[in-house]
């Protein structure tokens, strides 16, 4: 169940999923830490592409969902954690990153 004090949003549409991760030019070499990462949708499409993403997501409620989208693509970590509290340097081990996600809005 999504949580209205966290502004929780899913998108689901997996053809705008795939348009998000195209128009922000995610390769192949990139290595991505995703704010808000919710049931893992999104992280399952940059898994798709990127070389590593890293799944920061607040809510231990659906660390299930996150667990599953780790176990299934191999290039993905899980941070359950507030992003506001997490060095982007130490989720990234030193390696320039990209930054993004379906950012709650609260």
């Amino acid at each position: 169940m999504l949580k209205r004090s966290l502004s929780q949003n899913l998108l689901k549409d997996p053809n705008l999923l795939r348009k998000l991760v195209r128009l922000a030019g995610i390769g192949s070499d990139d290595v991505v830490v995703e704010i808000g990462s919710g049931q893992g949708d999104l992280t399952a499409r940059l898994a798709e592409v990127a070389r590593f993403v890293d799944a920061v997501e607040l809510d231990r409620t659906i660390e299930a969902f996150l667990a599953r989208v780790q176990s299934n693509s191999g290039n993905v970590k899980v941070t359950l954690e507030d992003i506001m509290k997490v060095s982007i340097s130490e989720l990234s081990g030193g390696h320039v990153v990209r930054v993004g996600g379906n950012i709650p809005y609260h």
